[in-house]
């Protein structure tokens, strides 16, 4: 989730091996859709893709957006 995610956290996950989890949220601006496709390239399936926006910050609407759902 690095590319969307709002910085602050010193990349704590992946300094230890670990995928981003956006804790800080998403980033202005973007390109979750970009983001998304590259997920698809990795192999990873819609439904892995979807968790991965909303695992941390379900509420965020640039993240919700991204899987399609609709806030509320």
């Amino acid at each position: 989730m690095g590319p969307v995610t709002r910085t602050g956290c010193g990349a704590i996950c992946p300094r230890f091996g670990r995928d981003c989890y956006a804790c800080y949220g998403p980033a202005e601006n973007i390109n979750a859709p970009a983001l998304r496709q590259r997920f698809i390239g990795l192999g990873l399936l819609p439904e892995a893709i979807d968790r991965r926006f909303v695992s941390f910050n379900a509420a965020a609407p640039a993240f919700l957006a991204a899987t399609g759902n609709k806030p509320g």
